[in-house]
């Protein structure tokens, strides 16, 4: 499957321009060119120093489907798509979409700051091809804009997230967002909706237990959706859904957990430093497995190597065996 390419958003901003002869600033304030994700790619920037009386005037084509999601600002945009013109007050949580074969003119009245989010096609038509069993006439998503959806914000602000956090969250955490958007917005704003008889694509136990063990086997390496969905012969689609209902969890909650059960394990054997398990367990760094730990165990990692507390853990429940009242 494609996966986005870096330089197509990097190249994107470079041609923008000031249609009146007004000169104005473009500050780029985060991407994800260094991100190992696949499927997606991420940019924010904002329009600075715009003089009075001036417009932003840019007439782009992404290459893949592009949201742009407005973080900050209040203006009236302008979009010209497909011979249609389409003018709207616009402010934060807004957002529009782009397909990846055609071209916008865009115009906007106000500086702003912008984040944008580019999706591989492959992934679109593939969740696409699934929702609709395999219908040619929907096979991606319309154009769309200034449309406002709370589950679309919800997900794009989590996703926003990790270009500003210093150890982001692993590819599948971003892999996992982006296909449910992806398929919240096949459901909500494309022009025919999924048929609801069909039985889903079903995924066999051997299936499931072969991705447990892939998995398993490489807990402490980087893994995507599409390489699991490769190890049960399935789409992305179909082994998120199918895994979940198996396992209860998400295939990004069941690594997280096994994750955090081998560095607990780790961790109580003394088989290493806390930043040491951190990365054989596939952690960002000592941070990330520290407030994943925190979160989920109530303690910190530390506590549990065996020059600390001596402390039994059973689950998610720890029960500190240096505690008196233990001995009763």
């Amino acid at each position: 499957m494609t996966i986005v390419s870096h330089e197509l958003f990097a190249s994107v901003f470079d041609r923008l321009h000031v249609a009146q002869p007004h000169a104005y600033s473009y500050q780029t304030l985060a991407t994800s060119t260094n991100r190992d994700w696949q499927y997606v790619s991420m940019y924010e920037g904002a329009v600075v120093a715009m003089p009075e009386g001036s417009i932003v005037d840019e007439s782009l084509r992404y290459g893949a489907y592009c949201m742009n999601m407005t973080v900050s600002g209040e203006l009236v945009l302008g979009a010209r798509y497909d011979g249609t013109a389409h003018q709207d007050w616009t402010g934060p949580g807004y957002f529009s979409m782009l397909p990846p074969i055609g071209q916008v003119h865009w115009t906007s009245t106000a500086p702003g700051q912008v984040y944008h989010l580019f999706l591989s096609p492959q992934l679109v038509e593939a969740i696409a091809a699934e929702l609709y069993h395999g219908d040619p006439a929907c096979v991606g998503l319309p154009f769309l804009f200034n449309r406002h959806d709370a589950l679309v914000e919800q997900i794009c602000w989590a996703m926003r997230q990790e270009l500003y956090h210093p150890a982001p969250a692993s590819r599948l955490y971003v892999e996992t967002l982006a296909q449910s958007l992806v398929t919240h917005l096949l459901r909500h704003h494309a022009p025919a909706q999924p048929p609801l008889m069909r039985p889903a694509p079903q995924l066999r136990p051997a299936a499931i237990r072969a991705v447990c063990e892939y998995i398993e086997a490489h807990l402490e390496q980087p893994l995507g959706l599409a390489e699991l969905a490769q190890v049960a012969s399935s789409s992305i689609a179909t082994l998120a859904r199918q895994f979940k209902l198996a396992t209860g969890l998400s295939p990004h909650q069941y690594v997280v957990r096994r994750r955090l059960e081998r560095a607990r394990a780790l961790l109580q054997e003394g088989a290493g430093s806390v930043s040491q398990v951190a990365y054989a367990t596939g952690f960002a760094d000592h941070s990330h497995l520290v407030r994943s730990f925190q979160r989920y165990y109530g303690l910190r990692p530390g506590d549990l190597l065996p020059a600390k507390k001596k402390i039994h853990v059973v689950g998610t429940n720890i029960q500190d065996l240096t505690d008196p009242r233990m001995a009763e």
